[in-house]
């Protein structure tokens, strides 16, 4: 138990972490760390970044030494900022597995909505999911892109045992909620026998997924279909993989739509593929007292995962999932646990936890 200084001592650096988190969203948005960078190691002077950005040079100032007491950017010997090239990979470099812009951009849209979550406490009614504005699909868009690029072929396909199937004729994939459709298209890219059909009900999503399909060849065209429309219009028997990637706990009635999608599914052979968050079947297990240790995470005092996915989820995923009518709202936290009791109640056999990438579980369902 901590003590009330401590626990003060605790609350001030998350207060402090709160203002430090709104200047990198705010470097971000406005190009200040890609301006800081292209000047190397010389770095650049407050009036420099100012002309070059097109801002403020007194509130520039202000900003790098906000920055630089947090060490997001660093002191050159004649007085001028910045980014080592850590830093710089972290929020600038698009291919790094380490790339934080697209979490960057869920704190101005968190920051609009905060209001709206405030009354949704009392009124049980949520936030529903266009209100978290353009900067929550981008940063989900791009967060998945991380997601894919680095971790599908390489292990999560190998896990499911399904690459041989990939690479013969016939095979086809669902993802559902596929936001603006970049899984399917790394699939068809790669793998040129493989036709795809991606599925989610947000306009705005579907419209970022057909113009990143545009710009794709004829023959990836060819074999990607969006749907905008529920799974009952699917033909039946049809894929040997459907993938809820970050997005079953997010539907308001994952038991029927699991149970819907068994009959989508190959006899005998097909899957679904669920991607959810790593979190312990007993939440007890996730919150640790001070001064015990973390496995394979470098904070001593916090459970990162836990603080990720429950605040993740009391602020956005169980907000949308309340706003609309539902069954069961999941929240981010969705556990292994209610995850294999839904999947055995429908008939399934088989719930497998095959795989944990950074904050996820990979569970092979068939």
């Amino acid at each position: 138990m901590m003590s009330a200084e401590n626990f003060a001592k605790r609350v001030v650096e998350d207060i402090i972490t709160h203002f430090s988190v709104n200047a990198l969203s705010i470097g971000a948005d406005l190009d200040l760390f890609k301006h800081i960078a292209e000047t190397g190691e010389n770095g650049i002077s407050p009036k420099e970044l100012a002309i070059a950005s097109e801002c403020n040079e007194r509130v520039i100032k202000e900003w790098l030494e906000c920055c630089a007491t947090n060490n997001y950017v660093n002191l050159t010997d004649n007085g001028n900022f910045y980014l080592p090239p850590g830093n710089a990979e972290v929020l600038l470099e698009k291919e790094s597995p380490f790339y934080q812009r697209p979490n960057l951009k869920f704190i101005p849209s968190f920051n609009r909505v905060y209001p709206k979550v405030v009354e949704a406490f009392k009124t049980g009614r949520g936030v529903p999911y266009e209100d978290y504005g353009e900067e929550c699909v981008e940063a989900i868009r791009d967060g998945a892109a991380i997601i894919y690029k680095h971790y599908f072929s390489s292990e999560i396909l190998p896990k499911l045992g399904l690459k041989e199937t990939f690479e013969n004729e016939g095979a086809v994939v669902c993802d559902v909620g596929c936001g603006a459709g970049l899984l399917g298209i790394i699939i068809a890219r790669e793998f040129p026998k493989v036709k795809v059909v991606g599925i989610d009900c947000d306009e705005r999503s579907m419209t970022q997924a057909r113009e990143y399909l545009a710009k794709e060849s004829e023959s990836v065209r060819s074999r990607i279909t969006l749907v905008e429309d529920f799974l009952e219009n699917l033909e039946p028997q049809h894929f040997d993989l459907m993938t809820y990637f970050q997005s079953l706990h997010d539907i308001p009635d994952p038991h029927k739509i699991l149970e819907t999608s068994k009959k989508f599914l190959k006899p005998n052979t097909g899957m679904i593929a669920l991607l959810e968050s790593n979190v312990t079947d007993d939440f007890r297990d996730m919150c640790l007292k001070p001064g015990e240790r973390v496995p394979n995470l470098d904070e001593n005092e916090v459970n990162a995962f836990a603080r990720l996915s429950y605040g993740f989820s009391a602020l956005h995923c169980l907000q949308c999932t309340m706003s609309q009518p539902h069954e069961y709202a999941a929240g981010t936290s969705i556990t292994m646990k209610q995850i294999k009791e839904m999947c055995e109640a429908i008939g399934f056999e088989h719930v497998e936890n095959v795989l944990s990438i950074d904050v996820y579980n990979l569970y092979k369902v068939y």
